[in-house]
């Protein structure tokens, strides 16, 4: 502080570490602690003056201060060191250190630690450690899925902040997406298992996922007189059967046979549930023709079913006029042909080759009588 009396015309400062000001009272910062010759020097009308004092300039060292904040197992280190720090020596606790002013550090493992900061700077040398906790959320895999047949769609729901994932399919195949699409080769149960890691924490789970293949409700049959053998030919992992045979009866047998009271056309229905519980239905109309089991011997078809091309045999005792004709279930007509007076063994080739896939119903006319089988076109 310049103390001086008078009429003062100018001040010359001279710190005496090389810096100098013509303030007149001004403030200095020594770069370095120790002594120094500090004079001041006036000119006013009556001529320059100069005082000089001898000054001790004290140099404390700053006491370090840092923050800290982590994310999991990452931690942020803030240096707060006031002064003119220099070199900052960090021990972070646990065998780990670092020369950065604002370091990041990632722990392996949750836990306590005791981290120091020693700060250098251009007076002297101080250091402060305090007790940090690292500390991880908790986490809890889980997953749901949905299923379109063999293809599975599985949707990462695990609580905390999961980061990687593994799946297990089941079969063999595995996955590293959060959310993936799996396509099974074959129906089936399987175990699927997700382990999710947030590189903190890792926790794992295990669920039996069900798919299925398409699968389609479908039947053949064959008649012989009343009865008729239905035989199941659905395609999937069919796991129940329910027949509605037309007339007003059921089964849950897988292929059932159902003899009918009367003869004619009836609409059987098939309705399946694979192990997806998954239903389909088939129904096609089937004819019963009741016949008369004393022309059965004497009349032979074959093969039946064909794939429209077939013979006809019979043993006639006496000569007869022979006349055939073929009907839809439906009872329309078609196809007829005259065969004339025949008797003793008689064989016959018929060509219904025109005709589509089906059963119809072959009518002999023998001498007035008619006689009715039933015959199905395979092609």
């Amino acid at each position: 502080s310049n103390l001086s009396t008078g009429n003062l015309g100018s001040v010359i400062w001279d710190f005496g570490d090389g810096d100098s000001s013509t303030v007149f009272s001004p403030t200095h910062t020594y770069a370095l602690g120790g002594d120094y010759n500090i004079c001041l020097t006036i000119k006013d009308t009556c001529g320059e003056r100069m005082l000089c004092k001898r000054f001790t300039a004290t140099c404390i060292p700053a006491t370090p201060v840092f923050s800290q904040t982590s994310n999991l197992l990452q931690a942020q280190f803030t240096d707060m060191t006031p002064g003119n720090v220099m070199v900052w020596a960090w021990d972070f606790g646990d065998g780990n250190t670092s020369s950065q002013q604002n370091p990041t550090h990632t722990y392996q493992a949750v836990g306590n630690y005791n981290v120091c900061l020693i700060a250098t700077s251009d007076c002297g040398i101080d250091s402060v450690c305090s007790t940090i906790s690292i500390t991880c959320p908790a986490l809890v895999a889980s997953f749901g899925n949905t299923n379109n047949f063999l293809q599975a769609n599985f949707t990462d729901m695990t609580s905390g902040q999961a980061s990687s994932w593994l799946w297990s399919f089941g079969d063999g195949s595995t996955s590293t997406l959060q959310n993936p699409t799996h396509v099974y080769q074959s129906a089936g149960s399987y175990t699927v298992c997700l382990q999710a890691s947030d590189g903190c924490n890792m926790d794992s789970t295990c669920t039996t996922v069900v798919v299925c293949a398409a699968s389609s409700a479908s039947y053949n049959y064959t008649a012989n007189s009343l009865q008729v053998d239905f035989t199941d030919a659905s395609q999937g992992l069919v796991v129940s059967w329910a027949w509605d045979f037309g007339d007003g009866n059921s089964s849950a047998l897988q292929s059932p046979s159902h003899t009918y009271a009367t003869g004619g056309v009836y609409n059987a229905c098939l309705i399946t549930t694979d192990d997806c519980s998954v239903r389909d239905t088939f129904c096609q109309s089937i004819g019963v023709v009741a016949i008369d089991l004393a022309n059965e011997i004497a009349l032979q078809i074959y093969p039946n079913p064909n794939p429209g091309l077939f013979w006809i045999q019979a043993e006639f005792g006496q000569v007869e006029e022979l006349s055939l004709q073929v009907f839809d279930l439906t009872g329309r007509a078609l196809f007829a042909q005259q065969m004339g007076a025949v008797s003793g063994a008689f064989r016959e080739q018929v060509d219904l080759s025109s005709l589509a896939q089906g059963s119809y119903i072959l009518q002999l006319d023998v001498a007035g009588q008619r006689l009715n089988r039933l015959i199905s076109i395979s092609k």
